[in-house]
């Protein structure tokens, strides 16, 4: 079963686990210059342009836009929720994650809509028409593709139900959703709607 794990912890597990170990545990990879290069696994390519830094500690796509840290390549290609793939990452480092505390299961659902909200802003980011100002913006403050594609940059698209749309499709609970601070319920009438809208979005990673 899922459960809380403290910052403390997921901050040892990105210190210890080296993200090139464990990309080239899966498939192989060459270096190329500082960094590594694959053929992407996320999606079907001839030439490869799946890059990943040891330096930084980060994958990142230059093909689909896939990338993050070793917690998110873990998630995306073992198809694990994120708790579950901080455990997987512990044990192959030898960290002990303590036991599940029952009073911190509700904040669970809570994560996973925000990594969801954050995949949503960043794919409207980085390839819709919407997200081409964020892009120029960011663009003209230097920050390269890895980066934005690293710390999850994204963009709002100001359409008032459009990440609501897309928690729907992903069967989320719009209680749960409320609670997460990211949508809420119309009062003129039935249904829902978003914050952010038409703005850039920074994530915030802290598991508090």
């Amino acid at each position: 079963m899922a459960s809380f794990i403290p910052e403390n912890i997921i901050e040892e597990i990105l210190g210890r686990v080296d993200i090139v170990e464990l990309i080239s545990s899966y498939f192989p990879v060459k270096k190329v210059g500082r960094n590594f290069k694959a053929t992407c696994p996320f999606h079907k390519e001839k030439t490869p342009s799946f890059i990943i830094s040891q330096d930084k500690q980060i994958f990142h796509c230059f093909g689909c836009g896939e990338g993050g840290n070793v917690i998110h390549f873990l998630m995306k290609y073992e198809r694990l929720e994120f708790p579950e793939a901080v455990r997987s990452l512990a044990k192959r480092a030898g960290i002990t994650v303590p036991e599940e505390k029952k009073e911190t299961r509700s904040s669970l659902g809570l994560f996973k809509i925000n990594e969801l909200a954050m995949q949503f802003y960043q794919k409207i980011f980085l390839s819709s028409e919407q997200g081409q100002v964020a892009r120029q913006y960011i663009n003209k403050r230097n920050l390269s593709d890895e980066t934005i594609s690293g710390f999850g940059l994204g963009f709002a698209p100001n359409n008032g139900t459009a990440l609501v749309d897309f928690l729907r499709q992903k069967g989320i609970d719009f209680e749960e959703a409320k609670r997460s601070g990211l949508i809420i319920r119309r009062q003129e009438r039935e249904g829902y709607f978003y914050f952010f809208r038409g703005r850039r979005v920074y994530p915030i990673f802290d598991i508090s």
